[in-house]
């Protein structure tokens, strides 16, 4: 068994094959490359789990050295390594390397499995464990790149279409592919239902339509030796939020992740990867994390686009002060002092929420209820309530997040360029809270609070808050 000092998996859906743009399918070959490029030490193994519906040129690259891998166009869920500069391609079956045009790094194909995406727990368990089964290491960090929302990722392209009929009420139709994002949830005529593909016997909608933070901490804790990564990256929209990081909290150190968007080719991967290969002895997770935060800035799209920036809040996390359970405590009493108000505080709060600047109200959200900042949201609460205690718990919730993130974000990339940020700044973390009652129905939001709740929502006073004041 090979043993090194760092394990990296990187989950990537390839976007284009969803029906996304080319800019973004031209993203992930540019984050590719520019992790491919670095020399590194047999010290760091890294690892590539990519969904994708066409083959490795269009992939990694388009001219190659030694190609020796029949994969073409078509779905499925490719797992590759990157291979030592002192692993030579003879010494390795026939069949399973491609080495790259700069001729210095070469890929071995670990997996080729068709008809198979990373939007389920046991498939990015599998893959792990793959990853990890010859391989003994100290420390490890996971990269994702996908479109997600703060609940999920890895959106299965599989769904079911429920109409309506009016002899027969509502009808399921056959399974179809469909674009993630081209579903209309606005209409309430036609709505359509997003679900993973259905095993033999389910029902329809007893399976998230996303790949969960909760699936991604089983799917750690399966897989690792120490149950659990020392850094998470997420090049994935939204992600910092409460729900993630409470699922997160047992089996993640560090997290990197925006609370609002992020463009695709965000990271400068180069300087982090460079890092970690030139320090690969002595560099910490948590150096790594901050040097993620701070690469944002000199990044090849957002130097390219500075006014960016001004659209971004993104965060570093240190998941020990999560897991001290403080700023849950915090956050539910606050929430406690709102639910157990009188209905004309309720119905002010609520009245308050539509004039709050929402972080997530774009056409990538599937949820369709907005995002937004916890801080700013119980702050906005304050003054209706009027209550002492309320006042000195969000100071203590303030201080606890800050102490979260504070030590992570030396330099803060926050709301520069829109005016209606500056009257709600970001604080670091987000909670969903709809505009209106009819939010609620919507079916992702339904799932996550209402049908099978995720852990945060189980343990969550805001449910509770929800109930209250919406009559859901």
């Amino acid at each position: 068994m090979q043993h090194v000092k760092w394990q990296v998996i990187i989950l990537a859906e390839n976007l284009k094959a969803s029906g996304d743009s080319d800019k973004i399918a031209i993203d992930l070959k540019n984050m590719f490359k520019s992790i491919l490029s670095v020399d590194y030490p047999p010290d760091v193994n890294i690892n590539i789990c990519v969904h994708t519906d066409f083959g490795v040129g269009d992939l990694f690259d388009t001219n190659f050295q030694n190609n020796q891998l029949n994969i073409q166009d078509g779905a499925g869920l490719r797992i590759f390594r990157l291979l030592s500069n002192q692993i030579t391609a003879n010494q390795l079956p026939q069949g399973s390397v491609l080495t790259l045009s700069s001729g210095i790094q070469s890929l071995q194909l670990l997996e080729n499995k068709t008809d198979i995406t990373l939007s389920s727990e046991e498939t990015v368990t599998a893959a792990f464990l793959r990853c990890n089964e010859d391989v003994s290491f100290e420390k490890s960090i996971i990269l994702t790149f996908d479109h997600a929302n703060a609940f999920g990722m890895f959106k299965d392209k599989f769904i079911k279409i429920r109409k309506l009929n009016k002899e027969n009420g509502w009808v399921e139709t056959e399974w179809k592919v469909k674009s993630r994002f081209s579903i209309n949830y606005y209409n309430p005529q036609k709505p359509v239902f997003p679900f993973k593909r259905i095993p033999p016997g389910s029902k329809s909608g007893d399976l998230s339509p996303y790949f969960t933070m909760d699936e991604l901490a089983r799917a750690i804790e399966a897989s690792f030796p120490k149950k659990k990564a020392d850094l998470v990256i997420m090049l994935n929209c939204f992600m910092m939020s409460m729900d993630t990081l409470f699922a997160l909290k047992f089996t993640v150190d560090f997290l990197v992740a925006p609370q609002t968007s992020i463009c695709f080719y965000g990271y400068h991967y180069n300087a982090i990867f460079s890092a970690l290969a030139q320090d690969f002895s002595l560099i910490t997770p948590e150096e790594l994390c901050r040097l993620a935060v701070k690469s944002i800035a000199f990044s090849p799209e957002y130097s390219k686009y500075p006014k960016y920036l001004g659209k971004l809040a993104l965060y570093g996390a240190d998941l020990s002060v999560f897991r001290e359970g403080i700023i849950t405590e915090r956050e539910n009493k606050l929430f406690e002092i709102i639910h157990t108000a009188d209905q004309q505080i309720i119905d002010k709060c609520k009245e308050a929420r539509k004039k709050i600047w929402s972080l997530s109200f774009t056409a990538s959200l599937s949820l369709r209820v907005s995002l937004i900042d916890t801080i700013g949201w119980f702050e906005k609460c304050a003054p209706i309530l009027q209550n002492e205690s309320f006042n000195q718990l969000l100071i203590e919730l303030k201080e606890s997040i800050q102490k979260m993130i504070g030590g992570i974000n030396p330099i803060s990339y926050i709301g520069s360029t829109i005016p209606t940020m500056k009257k709600m700044p970001s604080n670091g973390t987000s909670n969903f809270i709809p505009f209106r009652s009819t939010q609620l129905a919507y079916p992702c939001f339904e799932w996550f609070y209402f049908k099978q709740s995720s852990t945060y929502a189980d343990q969550s006073d805001l449910k509770k808050y929800l109930i209250r004041a919406y009559n859901p």
